[in-house]
């Protein structure tokens, strides 16, 4: 279960500085890739969101940084409220979230969302070199969760296993082999964005 149902609750009870660290870069961009569970609650998310957005893309991660309890600070994306989050998902036509996934046993993504254009070219492009999987629950379709709060009303979430989140946290050529295969997609998607507002 949730400690928090909002970040006004957890405000009320962590110490931005001291407990948490929130990252934002508005590039003015149309894409935004997002770390809603970064820092120590889902480890190497936010480093990969940082990689994927680059100098290029707006980015948001809200990142935990306590001893220990860290978990203590996961509000569920459809709950994730932090108001500069939902002010940059809200002002951008494209929302990208990384999420890490519990699974230590197998390596796999999870490709959500309901942005069905962009979700079937991650899972074409992903599908290279990972394993992906559906699983009920994780596949970020209510229209509250943040990757969904865009002009668009719609976004993708890629789901990470912890199995995979390690091997991309120590093996650094696999990393950036990950964050390009993403970045491939986004880069079309942004050119097809261009053109339809021209």
């Amino acid at each position: 279960m949730a400690k928090y149902e909002s970040f006004h609750e957890l405000q009320e009870s962590e110490t931005e500085g001291e407990d948490y660290i929130i990252k934002v870069e508005d590039r003015a961009s149309p894409i935004v890739v997002m770390a809603i569970h970064g820092g120590r609650i889902e480890f190497v998310t936010s480093e990969l969101a940082e990689q994927i957005a680059d100098d290029d893309y707006s980015l948001y991660c809200f990142k935990g940084i306590k001893e220990e309890n860290n978990w203590d600070l996961h509000i569920t994306s459809h709950k994730f409220d932090e108001p500069q989050a939902v002010d940059l998902a809200n002002r951008s036509q494209v929302a990208l979230t990384i999420h890490g996934q519990k699974n230590k046993e197998e390596k796999f993504l999870v490709v959500g969302g309901r942005d069905e254009v962009l979700r079937e070219k991650l899972r074409d492009r992903l599908s290279q070199n990972y394993t992906l999987k559906r699983i009920e629950g994780i596949m970020g379709t209510s229209p509250q969760n943040i990757c969904n709060r865009t002009k668009r009303n719609k976004g993708a979430q890629l789901e990470i296993s912890q199995k995979l989140r390690s091997t991309l946290k120590r093996n650094q050529d696999e990393r950036e082999r990950f964050v390009s295969a993403v970045r491939e997609v986004l880069t079309v998607v942004n050119e097809q964005l261009k053109t339809k507002n021209h």
